[in-house]
């Protein structure tokens, strides 16, 4: 990847590298899962992976099958079959780990090696086979003759082993002449040097062994996995009106009916909640959307909206905000750390920061909470069915009364009270007004 960032842990389409066979393994139930990691990036899996026991590979340069052999003390004695995978095979399919299993139980073979033909074989190793059929061996392509290398089927280097099987001979493996290295392959020979019979399943659709060993690899597999996301939600009842010009994360959720316009980025840990329309041109990161909403050409990142809010064109909600249900923020508005109340207007240009807002205000056009005094940030509080009008500079810390009314171009420096008016530059309070009985907030 040359890159300081180990390679399992590259992201692709919002999960690390790793994180697609280990979605698989938990989603079969499979278990105990092993990882066996580098010893630059074992700290860093185990803070992601908690669903898995990480151990360290020790001295690197060993191969695959020293590699195996590292998860003996996780695996031994747990089960009858072992699933052995690499963290950059990210598109295999359940439905083709059922079958290698299926195939390893029902035939009691030492081992399933799961291969593919390729047009193309280059740097992969092959699969032999003997004149009926049978895989004899499996030969590294640097290792290879010429009459080896013209053979299309490749191994894909993910196979099931019978368990006992495999912790009794990995061991016996010796480094391999071409490569130097202690290879997990050759324990195919040694099978069948012992009478076990070795079992495949070549793959319908060569693309689910690809692997990323470069970032080419890693952006194919990422169209690949966009277009399952995207298909998965199309027939989950989302509507994609654009599938190529969409990029939806493997880690988003959507809900019924909702639909997403083109241009549109859904990102991260983003659920998007039933009958929405997302999009066009709009990017919504690790936030949640609540049933209804309408964003268009507009930002929002690590916050949520309740239900039936609108937001855009042209908006950024960012980290930590809380729209409140009906609420609508119009066009080139920011929002930042604040919780908008329920029904509130927001329907021009402006600024919320650090501002805890409530039910039924309208916020002007222009109107700015000044929340940084260039050293400490602080908060601003305004009422429910507050009226800040357009321009208004309210200057934190600072809080603005249920019912109060701001007048417009003022610069509030000062608490406003319940049902007052107030403006000008600095704004004074013109009239108080008893605030409304009924109204707790």
């Amino acid at each position: 990847m040359k890159s300081k960032i180990p390679k399992p842990l590259h992201m692709l389409a919002g999960r690390i590298l790793v994180g697609y066979p280990l979605k698989l393994c938990v989603s079969l139930s499979l278990s105990p899962i092993t990882v066996v990691a580098g010893n630059e990036s074992a700290a860093q899996m185990r803070d992601v992976m908690p669903e898995a026991e990480v151990v360290e590979q020790g001295e690197r340069g060993y191969g695959t099958g020293y590699a195996a052999a590292q998860a003996a003390p996780n695996q031994s004695g747990k089960s009858a079959s072992t699933f052995v995978l690499f963290s950059d095979t990210p598109l295999l399919t359940p439905s083709t780990v059922v079958r290698m299993l299926d195939k390893r139980e029902s035939s009691q073979a030492a081992i399933v090696v799961l291969s593919a033909v390729l047009d193309n074989p280059a740097r992969y190793g092959r699969v032999l086979r003997d004149e009926s059929g049978k895989v004899k061996r499996i030969v590294e392509a640097a290792g290879a003759t010429e009459d080896e290398l013209s053979v299309g089927e490749i191994n894909t280097g993910i196979m099931v082993f019978d368990s006992a099987w495999l912790w009794q001979n990995i061991s016996r493996l010796t480094p391999d002449p071409a490569k130097g290295e202690t290879l997990l392959t050759d324990l195919v020979a040694m099978a069948i040097g012992q009478g076990r019979e070795v079992e495949s399943l070549t793959l319908d659709d060569p693309l689910e062994g690809m692997g990323c060993d470069d970032r080419i690899e890693l952006a194919r597999a990422e169209r690949i996995i966009r277009t399952r996301k995207l298909d998965e939600l199309m027939l989950a009842g989302v509507t994609v009106r654009d599938p190529q010009t969409t990029y939806v994360d493997d880690t988003v959720q959507a809900g019924r009916d909702t639909e997403i316009q083109p241009g549109t980025f859904l990102r991260g840990k983003t659920v998007i909640e039933a009958d929405c329309s997302i999009g066009p041109t709009t990017e919504i990161v690790d936030s949640t959307i609540g049933r209804g909403c309408v964003v268009r050409q507009s930002v929002v990142e690590n916050s949520r909206l309740g239900s039936n809010v609108t937001v855009g064109p042209f908006s950024h909600i960012r980290q930590e905000a809380v729209v409140g249900d009906g609420a609508h923020i119009g066009n080139y508005a920011e929002i930042k750390n604040s919780r908008i109340g329920t029904g509130t207007l927001m329907g021009h240009f402006g600024y919320l920061g650090d501002a805890d807002v409530g039910d039924g205000v309208n916020i002007g056009a222009g109107a700015v909470t000044c929340n940084f005094d260039g050293r400490d940030k602080h908060r601003t509080f305004i009422g429910n069915r507050a009226f800040v009008g357009s321009g208004a500079m309210l200057v934190a810390p600072i809080s603005v009364g249920r019912g109060a009314t701001i007048g417009a171009g003022s610069v509030v420096t000062r608490d406003i009270p319940d049902g007052a008016l107030s403006y000008g530059v600095p704004a004074r309070l013109k009239r108080i007004k008893p605030a409304d009985s009924e109204d707790e907030g």
